[in-house]
């Protein structure tokens, strides 16, 4: 085959690739190259099939269908291939309008406005684009993303069915699921949907703009396979992309996108082309809540007098301590319908037991009955069953259980629990009905209705088997990453088990020792101790006031927080703090041994005067959540913050490289911009103070001349353009900058020549 015209030599490969993936299984793509057409024969649905395509002058591509030219993009999206209105109308079918309530979001940095609507603007915004876009939709458990992202679907779907949209969404509900079967994902959403097209194809139309999967629930994967696992399989379907297309993914935190950035700059994904885009849900206000109201009482036809009860209950409930959950929607909507069923709530300052006790009541009292409407189960019964099934989901790596699954535990508990035959015949044949779960999506099993409840039980579970005298705390904390309400809740439920600072320290011991032990799984352990440490701290923060006198040992705090927590005289030994939220956080007269913080957030407020803590050593980046929002990297900034904070005052000898102040921003911001993407483009206007900077070029070639970036020209849309690929770790690169760094021997040498230049 000859290259003829330019454009083919793209086109060739492409063509190949996207019609494989629609091809029958064995079957082979053979192309044939005259001049600009493209000559393809390959089988598909078991018939040979043979097309012609051509490349016009401005490099476009169509299928040619005698004298008609038929767009690329809309001959993969016609009825022969994807057909993607059929998956339209089917994914329309599978969404039925639920009551939704306008939320906000926002971008980093930007303003607040519609969260539909935002996300509609960054998927409709491919002209900016110059790598693949992951839009990461970031909130807390109960937010309302999952809420926002499926009414995003439903919405596009009609829009795609009546023509006024070309990409449609593919809403891939991942909780629950280990990323390493990503495409298992995708496979039985299709299958479930009842379509033709199958997972092979989703990377070509998502490459192509006709396809944007929505994985929803990042997070609650993350925590049953393990972040190395998830970005694998992610890379993996990146790497299909080839740098183009879009998808979006929801998480509760920003924890995972400083895990995905870090694992991105790894050797092994360097060759990836992204760029991230946050979008933050935001909390509910009085608006969205009144709203909410407005629509209970039209869609249940109210009259005004349960409407102004309905609005004093909620008033009620979310005052005091549960006051902020009532910027939930989760909470918000499972309380009003306890309330609306004539629940009454008791005091307490925990919403999720409340609501869970509630539900349970009712279920016994009213729905789980015999013929004498007398209970079937007894309160503890009926809760135990929910553990165990909570534990088994976790056993399987898994949100959801088959039918046979869930039989089967159900059996044994009642078995367990001495509970009559008779009562057991029963019990499980309504146990697919049991209040606080729900049928899967398209009733593959059951599933809890939302994480919230899932973390409950699951907590409840994990306390009573495993954080018992004597036990191995390495049997659930070496198992995988804990959910991040799991983690927490456990720090609250075993500090509520007996408050005091001596329980605290006996917690704080059993933990640490567990994370000492070298085994395969430390370094899972460390992290699952530190979260849990984290919960217990500020458990006892909230009940005790300062924390004093605790020891903290060999654990890592991977993201959390322990803000507004003061803790009082100290020790933390071997101890990492890993991008930790310490807003407000006061450390007092506190002794850090072998302690590292990466990039941990600090505000103005926050106090850190620990001895033995040596900036120049033991801080790699300080990220300012005031003011500029900035990541220090410059040892000498670095020192001057920490002392701002009550750490040990600069000495002037903080062992940095000294390199000119202005090189040194310049370094410092491209840097900053490979936090949000790599390769980056050098046309890009989002980083005109970089590239336009009068000492760009000398800088530029410091670092091509060291490996720290390669120049890479590809096609976007429209000309080509310049790109700059990183090839280690921001963070690892501006840590070189620390005299006797353990930092590969190129970056070593790109700052000591840099210095050199700052000399002359």
């Amino acid at each position: 085959m000859t290259e003829s015209f330019p454009s083919t030599s793209y086109w060739v490969p492409r063509i190949r690739n996207d019609l494989a993936s629609f091809a029958d299984p064995g079957s082979t793509v053979d192309l044939q190259l005259n001049g600009r057409d493209i000559q393809a024969v390959w089988e598909m649905r078991g018939r040979t099939r043979s097309d012609t395509f051509r490349v016009d002058q401005q490099g476009g591509s169509y299928k040619m269908e005698r004298r008609r030219k038929v767009p690329y993009r809309q001959f993969l999206a016609g009825p022969e291939m994807a057909d993607l209105r059929t998956v339209a109308t089917r994914i329309q079918r599978a969404s039925p309008k639920e009551l939704f309530v306008p939320t906000r979001a926002r971008r980093e940095g930007g303003t607040e406005k519609d969260a539909i609507d935002l996300l509609q603007e960054l998927v409709d915004d491919e002209g900016s684009l110059d790598a693949t876009r992951l839009i990461m939709v970031t909130g807390e458990a109960g937010g309302g993303k999952t809420r926002v992202l499926r009414e995003l679907v439903r919405q596009q779907a009609r829009a795609y069915i009546a023509a006024e949209a070309d990409a449609l969404y593919l809403y891939v509900n991942a909780q629950g699921r280990a990323l390493a079967r990503l495409n298992e994902a995708l496979a039985t959403e299709l299958q479930d949907l009842r379509v033709g097209l199958t997972y092979h194809s989703v990377g070509s139309l998502t490459r192509l703009g006709l396809l944007v999967p929505i994985i929803d629930g990042f997070d609650e994967l993350l925590g049953v396979s393990g972040y190395d696992d998830a970005f694998s399989s992610l890379t993996s379907f990146l790497e299909q992309l080839e740098g183009e297309g879009q998808l979006i993914a929801s998480a509760r935190s920003v924890y995972y996108e400083e895990e995905f950035r870090a694992r991105a700059g790894r050797p092994t994904a360097a060759e990836l082309s992204w760029e991230e885009a946050p979008v933050a849900i935001c909390d509910w206000t009085e608006r969205e809540r009144g709203i909410y109201v407005d629509r209970v009482a039209e869609g249940k036809n109210l009259s005004s007098q349960r409407r102004i009860a309905l609005e004093h209950g909620l008033k009620s409930v979310f005052s005091g301590p549960n006051e902020p959950l009532a910027q939930k929607p989760f909470f918000l909507a499972r309380t009003s319908e306890l309330l609306l069923a004539g629940h009454t709530f008791d005091d307490g300052d925990d919403l999720l037991t409340l609501l869970v006790q509630g539900f349970l009541h009712r279920e016994r009292q009213e729905k789980l009955l015999d013929r004498q409407q007398t209970p079937l189960l007894g309160h503890n019964e009926l809760e135990s069953l929910l553990c165990e099934l909570a534990l088994e989901m976790w056993n399987q790596e898994t949100r959801e259980l088959d039918t046979r699954s869930i039989r089967e535990v159900a059996e044994y508990v009642l078995t367990i629990a001495e509970v009559p035959e008779s009562t057991q015949q029963i019990v499980l044949e309504r146990v697919l009905s049991l209040a606080l779960l729900v049928r899967s999506r398209y009733d593959r099993g059951l599933a809890f209705e939302h994480e919230a409840f899932f973390a409950y039980f699951l907590t409840r579970a994990i306390v009573d088997q495993y954080f018992q005298e004597d036990t191995d705390l390495r049997a659930v904390l070496g198992r995988s990453a804990l959910p991040d309400d799991v983690a927490n809740r456990l720090g609250e439920v075993l500090w509520k088990e007996e408050e005091s600072s001596q329980r605290l320290q006996h917690r704080a011991d059993a933990l640490g020792e567990a994370a000492r032990q070298n085994w395969l799984r430390a370094a899972q352990v460390q992290q699952n101790a530190g979260l849990i440490l984290l919960g217990l701290i500020r458990a006892a923060a909230e009940t005790g006031g300062d924390v004093t006198d605790l020891a903290v040992r060999s654990v890592t705090f991977p993201g959390g927080h322990l803000r507004g927590v003061v803790c009082r005289e100290c020790s933390f030994s071997e101890v990492i703090f890993r991008r930790t939220d310490l807003t407000n956080t006061r450390f007092l007269n506190c002794r850090a041994d072998e302690v590292m913080m990466i990039e941990p957030r600090v505000s103005s407020s926050t106090r850190l005067e620990f001895h033995g803590l040596e900036p120049s050593a033991h801080i790699q980046g300080l990220h300012l959540v005031n003011g500029s929002g900035n990541v220090l990297y410059d040892p000498d900034e670095v020192a001057k913050a920490i002392a701002d904070r009550g750490g040990p005052a600069p000495t002037g000898r903080n062992g940095r490289i000294r390199v000119n102040q202005s090189l040194l921003q310049l370094v410092e911001r491209l840097m900053r911009a490979y936090g949000r993407a790599n390769p980056v483009c050098e046309d890009d206007p989002r980083h005109k103070t970089v590239f336009s900077d009068r000492n760009w070029k000398a800088v530029r070639n410091l670092l091509l001349r060291h490996g720290i970036v390669e120049a890479e020209h590809r096609p976007t849309k429209g000309r080509p353009k310049s790109f700059l690929r990183r090839q280690f770790l921001p963070a690892e690169v501006m840590a070189g900058l620390r005299e006797g760094a353990s930092t590969p021997l190129a970056i070593r040498d790109f700052w000591r020549e840099l210095a050199e230049q700052s000399e002359h």
